[in-house]
């Protein structure tokens, strides 16, 4: 978080202090991956960012917030088939996680949701539905209503912004 606030006041020396303190001592965990693929995705270098967190998801599959950075890198990208996939992943794994452990954080996290409803909504709209999941997306885009949905979503969806704006 802090990371985030750093770059979002322009001051990129901070946010590069920042990854680097955590890296000294988290190096080899999902959260090291996560945040070293925003810090990339952040900066624009969408390629790094891909990397890193397809080498995360190498290491941790079953971390649904792995799987939704690499949904952001795709959506970033245009590739909105891809970008739902990962996003159907991250949200099948956050379920697994309520299901099997009793923990619904993530499964009830708002990013997650904002993040696979945007991805089902490009993916109908601009993409393919060639995904393996494809028949899955009216179901999604079903679930949810404008008014669970953040404000940055509902102004990619009408039109009023896009995802690189947000």
């Amino acid at each position: 978080m802090r990371m985030a606030i750093a770059f979002a006041q322009n001051d990129s020396a901070k946010a590069d202090s920042l990854l680097n303190e955590f890296m000294d001592y988290n190096e080899d965990y999902d959260t090291a991956f996560t945040l070293e693929t925003l810090y990339f995705r952040i900066k624009g270098e969408l390629e790094k960012a891909e990397s890193v967190c397809l080498e995360g998801i190498e290491k941790f599959d079953s971390v649904p917030e792995l799987h939704r950075q690499l949904a952001l890198i795709y959506l970033l990208k245009g590739d909105y088939d891809n970008a739902y996939e990962q996003a159907y992943a991250a949200d099948q794994n956050a379920y697994m996680l309520y299901y099997y452990y009793g923990d619904s954080t993530a499964y009830n996290d708002p990013a997650l949701i904002n993040t696979l409803y945007l991805c089902a909504h490009l993916n109908k709209t601009k993409g393919q539905l060639a995904s393996e999941n494809a028949g899955y997306v009216d179901e999604i885009l079903e679930s949810f209503t404008a008014e669970e949905l953040s404000d940055e979503v509902n102004a990619i969806v009408n039109g009023e912004k896009t995802v690189e704006e947000i």
